[in-house]
């Protein structure tokens, strides 16, 4: 138990010392970056089509991460029915509903980062932190794959 607490708290140290350092390092390269813009209105104006594609591109990803959840919910609640009548689960049954009742779950602490204003960009840090935060309907593909292959 001590191990892990330390393993947390030296995660968090870590995230935190890594957070003051990109903070320290934005605030020095703003001048800079501020005269650059001001400068080339063109490139400034190619920043923030990225930046508008970029939080589409998120907004999407939770937008389907979310209709995800409410089916997994859905089947979650048939399925459960069917339990309180009688019927048994089968394997795969019984495992989708322990995924969403552990994704509903994982739902609160995600949801205080997207209430909460601002918030939002400290989602890295705790994902950092807690890498199983987010419900599994909101993981990208990509990143599974990436962490079977490692």
């Amino acid at each position: 138990s001590d191990k892990k607490e330390d393993s947390v708290m030296k995660k968090a140290t870590d995230a935190t010392l890594s957070a003051i350092k990109s903070i320290i390092s934005m605030l020095a390269k703003t001048p800079g970056v501020l005269w650059f813009y001001i400068t080339h209105p063109k490139e400034f104006r190619y920043k923030l089509i990225e930046l508008k594609e970029a939080a589409v591109k998120e907004a999407h990803h939770y937008w389907v991460g979310s209709k995800l959840l409410a089916a997994d919910i859905r089947t979650a609640r048939h399925i459960l029915g069917r339990t309180l009548r009688g019927s048994t689960l089968s394997r795969r049954e019984r495992k989708q509903l322990l995924r969403t009742v552990t994704d509903v779950f994982r739902l609160v602490p995600m949801s205080i980062f997207v209430l909460v204003p601002f918030m939002e960009f400290a989602l890295p840090f705790a994902l950092k932190i807690f890498p199983n935060m987010l419900p599994s309907t909101f993981q990208d593909s990509l990143k599974e794959e990436e962490k079977n292959e490692a």
